[in-house]
């Protein structure tokens, strides 16, 4: 009786193991044809996974919302404050040296000129001083 079983154990294993198997030509196309299979199933998990997440993300909250409120997006602001004073002391040259083409006479068009340069040049360094870049 004990070689019975023994004989019967025996043989599992080797059913189980796949030894005693023969490996032939459709076996070998047969698993790479699953494997095959295998690869795109996984794929086609990880899109689904993929839409499912942005599916989520567009349910349960806005990513434009999300975007703002996230605090990396407010820990670099930008001042715009020297770029609009330096904006207006443009605009001031501007109209000046409108006003200075309409004269008629040269020199006091020059010296007109020269002035609405050494306004703007002030105006400009009060920005800079009034203003200072961040650090």
């Amino acid at each position: 009786m004990k070689g019975i079983v023994l004989a019967a154990g025996i043989g599992v294993l080797m059913v189980g193991t796949g030894c005693g198997e023969r490996t032939d030509d459709a076996t070998a196309a047969r698993v790479a044809e699953l494997e095959a299979q295998v690869d795109t199933l996984e794929r086609r998990n990880q899109d689904l996974e993929f839409k499912g997440r942005l599916a989520a993300g567009h349910i349960f909250g806005s990513p434009l919302k999300n975007f703002f409120e996230a605090d990396e997006f407010w820990e670099n602001t930008y001042d715009s404050s020297q770029g609009d004073c330096a904006k207006r002391c443009t605009d001031t040259l501007q109209s000046d040296r409108e006003v200075c083409e309409g004269k008629s006479d040269c020199t006091e068009r020059e010296t007109c000129f020269n002035d609405a340069i050494t306004r703007a040049g002030r105006c400009h360094s009060a920005c800079k001083s009034d203003n200072p870049s961040p650090t």
